[in-house]
């Protein structure tokens, strides 16, 4: 909406650099990779005025600019334009630089104004002026719509889906992670209708309760799925946890992290590893599993971080 809005004032400029944590951690480390990012965009919305004679060169001279040519490119393009040229960065705190990349951005000048969405994870956001947004019901009933038909117990009852559509729209106060912890448990831990229907009215009202009822339900598994799902959300935390070497965690690498355990505390030659899918199911949707990396969003490091200092 932000986005459109910004668009369809005449003359403006929108650059949107969109941050997610299941992008590829490699191509985030370095605010180089978003400069050019933004001058590649910048060329392709406008090509006919944006381009600085110096570019032009590089490209007959078959030459890369360097990282401070690149901001220096991106600069002189903008000054070319002689429009309002607008960055939207969303979702900043699922970018590992944090206020690094903000303080990039920034070093650019006065030609670029700069819109950020983040939840309110860094202490710098203080300084800003700032407005507090919620997505639309209608946005969050697309999530729904799209969830319910994986949902065994509601895919075949209306009445139930239309009380999963009413109370996670009502109770996810325009939080998708809300509303996605939620299908999530829909989807995962009922075994009848009557198990939805407690899911739906004990649908946490804010993500700190969120949190709380996930490891609620972590510490109600047996031992030995209550101990693997701790042991993969602490292993997968320290990985993520370090902004400054924030790596992919491959499957295969942390499933051999079990088995070593598993070798040392049982002495076992050649001990059988949970399965991805297994750690994903202990730990109560707090941990993803796109192709063959395991995820762990930002907010993990909400709750991890909480019950650390308590």
């Amino acid at each position: 909406m932000i986005v459109e809005h910004l668009r369809s004032i005449a003359g403006n400029i929108v650059l949107v650099i969109v941050c997610r944590y299941n992008q590829n951690r490699d191509s985030l480390r370095e605010t180089h990779a978003f400069i050019c990012c933004l001058l590649r965009q910048l060329l392709q919305l406008d090509a006919t005025s944006s381009v600085p004679p110096s570019l032009l060169e590089l490209y007959r001279k078959d030459i890369y600019p360097s990282e401070d040519g690149v901001r220096t490119l991106l600069i002189e393009a903008a000054r070319l334009i002689s429009r309002p040229i607008f960055i939207v960065l969303d979702a900043l705190d699922e970018c590992p630089l944090g206020f690094d990349l903000v303080a990039a951005i920034e070093s650019l000048g006065h030609d670029f104004n700069l819109l950020i969405t983040s939840r309110d994870v860094f202490s710098q956001i203080k300084d800003y002026p700032s407005l507090p947004i919620r997505a639309a019901d209608r946005d969050i009933l697309a999530l729904v719509d799209s969830k319910i038909s994986k949902l065994r117990w509601i895919c075949e009852d209306e009445d139930l889906q239309s009380a999963v559509r009413s109370e996670v729209v009502a109770r996810a106060n325009g939080m998708f992670l809300l509303a996605s912890l939620t299908l999530w448990e829909l989807e995962h831990d009922v075994a009848s209708k009557v198990d939805v229907r407690r899911v739906l009215t004990s649908i946490p009202v804010s993500l700190d309760d969120a949190y709380h009822q996930i490891f609620v339900r972590i510490g109600k598994q047996g031992a030995r799925m209550k101990q693997l799902a701790l042991q993969a959300i602490m292993w997968i935390y320290a990985d993520f946890g370090n902004p400054v070497n924030w790596n992919k965690l491959y499957w295969w690498e942390l499933r051999l992290v079990f088995a070593c355990n598993m070798i040392s505390m049982s002495g076992s030659d050649f001990p059988e590893p949970p399965s991805a899918n297994t750690i994903v199911d202990a730990c109560g949707g707090l941990v993803s599993a796109p192709r063959d990396v395991a995820l762990a969003p930002a907010f993990i490091r909400t709750p991890c971080s909480r019950s650390t200092h308590s």
